[in-house]
């Protein structure tokens, strides 16, 4: 089964539209078709946003997080500093570290200005995606809807 690790811009994405790629991974999750993988310091991210901007989907966001489909990883501290060698935003060296950690098969991720780049997926080992990318992939791979 195809493991995706998500940051918190997908995490925001999937509760923000529920008609997006996004969400359509969490709900095939839900159907435990594919492994979803993320982070606290992500859910935290996603939720400060949310809290921000959008505070009327505080319990979306809540209800997803609650749901047990996110497989948690947390990355060390030796972990995030290797992660900061070759990422330009100390934000992002918490959710690239914890990916290496999550052996996901992709980092599913929207910040296309500083995660998705060489660097980070030969960090990681695995490409860095768009969740469009990321369902695509899932499709292609079976019929997952049996």
């Amino acid at each position: 089964m195809l493991s995706f690790f998500f940051d918190a811009s997908i995490i925001f994405s999937a509760v923000y539209s529920k008609t997006g790629a996004s969400r359509e991974l969490f709900n095939l999750a839900l159907l435990d078709k594919v492994v979803l993988t993320t982070s606290e310091y992500a859910f935290k991210e996603a939720k400060r946003r949310i809290e921000s901007k959008y505070p009327h989907l505080i319990a979306e966001f809540e209800q997803m997080e609650n749901r047990g489909v996110f497989r948690l990883v947390e990355a060390d501290k030796q972990d995030i500093i290797e992660a900061l060698s070759i990422i330009a935003d100390p934000f992002d060296a918490p959710i690239i570290a914890a990916a290496k950690k999550s052996k996901c098969v992709a980092l599913i991720s929207f910040d296309t200005g500083h995660m998705h780049n060489q660097a980070v997926a030969a960090f990681i080992g695995a490409p860095v995606m768009k969740a469009g990318d990321a369902l695509q992939m899932v499709i292609s791979r079976k019929n997952i809807f049996d």
